[in-house]
């Protein structure tokens, strides 16, 4: 049986504080798999936790599982076919919430509209570094980050950039480390004289921030030279178009596979030897946090949360955005290197996840931050 994500807790009721969860922006990927599993590992605590989304039903279709915690959609509701101020309110004093926890920008500005004049306490969290190319959602953020208790992000580079930007202080904003599943197994060897291919993945949206042009180009360096190598894409985009155009017109079609959007326990990171991020920014990345919980290396763009995960680590490697050469090198020096190494950096990689990113760490330290607030 696989150990719980939670770890070992009792139910103990905590009557001081029911916590409400808000997520919004028809986010359905990482931010709504953290808040899955917040809410979860909260209501095991023996918190009251209901989490509202701001978005129509179609647009959560059971992609992420809460398990027995309430959920409450806001949108095309019986009572409204909007976002409605009013029925949040109402649902608010229903459930009888002392801290409101907006996840993602739009959610913290409708919790901050919401509030006015209440005594709840309110902790916003932003999950994009978006902000950091686009002045006029520095510019929400900025305001947003008034409006509440204090602001949370999933990394040191986050944090920095938003103090850099003067859109908040360190003394109003806090790290969270995102939560990983832990207790899968790990595929430990990719020894190049096995059989098997060398089977390297890519995970994300096929969008020009994810760069994944970047991780075919530099496969197809690899290809040139070497014909043991299988690339898996699990994802899609709107480049997704562009990517067929290239395999179509070359000759390594036979070596990719295109799995398209999935469930993130279809993602297959146990079959794969490596995985590469390409991105141009990037936050602290699910995908690299789940492939190293696997023991699976990583190659990354040397990038905001990716650069503080990888740097001065032996389970990666760091590149500069859309630098092919230097990815296909990096593909070589990993596939050269011997099974007893392989399976010496798996378990560094996997340590390194359970010892700063569980689920039981990310909750409790939301716990404190809900104390605090």
């Amino acid at each position: 049986m696989q150990k719980s994500p939670f770890g070992n807790v009792r139910k103990v009721r905590y009557n001081i504080m029911n916590i409400g969860i808000v997520i919004g922006g028809n986010q359905r990927g990482g931010a709504e798999r953290q808040v899955s599993l917040l809410a979860q590992g909260l209501l095991n605590k023996g918190f009251l936790v209901v989490v509202f989304f701001m978005s129509h039903p179609y647009y959560f279709g059971g992609k992420h599982d809460f398990g027995k915690v309430k959920c409450i959609h806001l949108y095309n509701t019986r009572y409204t076919k909007h976002v409605s101020l009013p029925y949040f309110r109402y649902l608010l004093k229903k459930y009888d919430i002392s801290h409101l926890h907006t996840f993602i920008l739009e959610s913290i500005e409708y919790g901050i509209e919401a509030l006015t004049g209440s005594h709840i306490k309110h902790i916003g969290s932003e999950r994009s570094i978006f902000f950091a190319e686009n002045p006029s959602l520095a510019v929400r953020l900025r305001e947003a980050c008034k409006g509440v208790s204090m602001i949370t992000c999933n990394c040191r580079a986050m944090q920095e950039l938003m103090v850099t930007l003067d859109i908040t202080s360190h003394e109003k904003t806090r790290v969270v480390n995102n939560g990983i599943v832990l207790g899968r197994e790990a595929k430990l060897s990719c020894n190049k004289n096995n059989k098997d291919a060398f089977n390297i993945l890519f995970v994300g949206t096929l969008k020009d921030i994810k760069d994944p042009l970047s991780f075919v180009k530099a496969a197809f360096r690899v290809l040139e030279t070497q014909g043991n190598f299988k690339f898996t894409i699990a994802g899609d985009g709107p480049l997704r178009g562009a990517i067929e155009n290239l395999l179509k017109n070359s000759r390594f079609a036979d070596s990719f596979t295109l799995l398209g959007s999935l469930p993130n326990e279809h993602i297959p990171y146990a079959m794969a030897n490596l995985l590469i991020s390409t991105s141009t920014t990037e936050a602290s990345s699910n995908s690299i946090l789940e492939a190293l919980s696997e023991g699976v290396p990583v190659i990354g763009t040397a990038v905001g949360g990716t650069k503080e995960l990888l740097v001065g680590n032996s389970f990666g490697r760091l590149v500069e955005p859309g630098d092919i050469e230097g990815i296909a090198n990096a593909i070589e020096e990993f596939h050269n290197k011997p099974d007893y190494e392989i399976m010496n950096i798996s378990k560094k990689a996997k340590e390194f996840i359970s010892n700063n990113y569980s689920v039981e760490q990310m909750v409790n330290e939301y716990i404190k931050l809900y104390g605090a607030a």
